[in-house]
């Protein structure tokens, strides 16, 4: 049976709160929300962006949907590793500041990867593919495409229960259903994951 690990650093896509009552110009959240990026920035150093920064706007221009691409959050945070996640984590509840997390940024409803006033984790490094030994299962990292995932596996004549637009992201296909060529004889992506590393 064609199967597929997923490295997901994150499935808490239920985590990003709606943003529709969140108001920006609150300052005691848009001060928590700074004091954790600058909390963040000191420990993750680099991988923490602020509006005007190259990382930063080059990260806010990488969505699907002029909604999310619209949204500023107080910073961004590019992980490498799942322990970045969680230092991530850990720091916006310790400050209570909402958070987004984008995978491939395809989501269409405002608040689905990006925060006004809140911080952004973006996934986009956490983009390893490892095939196992016996070539049953492969391993990805949430902020692989569709698109470098199918070209990684193709060298080797292999293939995934996957999405079928390249641009679409890992983590928010596999965690959203996810149909794929395969679906009518594999089932959606989500019914292949062995497991999450949440």
């Amino acid at each position: 049976m064609l199967t597929a690990i997923f490295f997901l650093a994150l499935g808490l896509s239920g985590q990003a709160h709606s943003t529709q009552s969140l108001q920006f110009h609150d300052r005691g959240y848009a001060s928590n929300c700074m004091t954790a990026c600058l909390e963040l920035q000191r420990t993750l150093q680099s991988k923490v962006s602020f509006p005007n920064s190259t990382e930063y706007v080059y990260e806010e221009s990488q969505y699907w949907s002029a909604q999310q691409s619209s949204a500023v959050p107080t910073c961004r945070i590019a992980p490498l590793s799942a322990k970045d996640v969680s230092q991530a984590i850990l720091a916006l509840k310790k400050n209570q500041c909402q958070f987004a997390v984008k995978s491939g940024g395809h989501s269409a409803f405002r608040g689905g990867s990006n925060i006004d006033g809140g911080v952004t984790i973006d996934l986009l490094h956490l983009n390893q593919v490892d095939v196992s030994a016996d070539q049953k299962s492969t391993s990805l990292g949430p902020g692989n495409r569709w698109l470098d995932v199918y070209s990684k596996l193709d060298a080797r004549n292999l293939s995934v229960v996957g999405g079928r637009v390249a641009d679409i992201g890992v983590g928010g296909l596999t965690l959203g259903g996810g149909i794929s060529f395969f679906s009518n004889r594999y089932g959606w992506a989500c019914d292949n994951v062995i497991n999450y590393e949440v």
